[in-house]
């Protein structure tokens, strides 16, 4: 029997309940959507990001070389160029970083993205796969399975004979004793 104010403390419950369950089936089919379009997207987006920040670090080593190159004695207009490239370069590194996160998000909207009914057909095909091999794979054990069977009934069947023989040749070992006694 239920008292006022269980019943709806048991439904929401029951609520919570299934919606952490759908919630988990549904983060196992993303699991498994991602799983069969594995594209990289990160290790591409973080190479493409690296290579972006490595041509702006040679662009500005090669900006500083050309000053120490043209201003061989480092006078202190030629070090407050050096200065003001490094700050620059800090700068340049900043809004690299601000822009990276962006363009990584761009990069997975619109370079790596699958379109749903795509990932859903994909995702249907790969179980298929995956049943077919788990079929192939289970006949396999069940023949292996049934040749074990059949070795354990031979065996058994010999260990029969050979106890029928051994009672056998006892009955006549025991027949032949009471013949001598006589």
């Amino acid at each position: 029997v239920f008292r006022k104010g269980e019943r709806t403390a048991t439904a929401r419950t029951l609520a919570k309940t299934t919606l952490v369950t759908m919630e988990v089936e549904s983060a196992a089919s993303e699991n498994k959507i991602k799983d069969v379009f594995d594209l990289g997207t990160n290790e591409v987006t973080s190479d493409i990001l690296n290579s972006f920040q490595d041509y702006i670090a040679d662009g500005f080593d090669a900006f500083e070389e050309y000053i120490r190159s043209s201003c061989p004695g480092l006078d202190s207009s030629a070090l407050k160029m050096l200065l003001a490239v490094e700050q620059l370069h800090n700068l340049m590194q900043e809004s690299a970083k601000k822009t990276s996160k962006k363009l990584e998000q761009q990069f997975k909207e619109s370079v790596f993205f699958v379109p749903e009914e795509l990932a859903l057909c994909a995702l249907k095909n790969s179980e298929k796969v995956e049943s077919n091999d788990l079929k192939a794979e289970d006949d396999k054990l069940d023949e292996d399975l049934n040749g074990l069977r059949e070795n354990i009934a031979s065996t058994r069947s010999a260990c029969e004979q050979l106890q029928c023989e051994i009672q056998n040749l006892d009955a006549e070992i025991a027949a032949c004793d009471i013949s001598r006694g006589q």
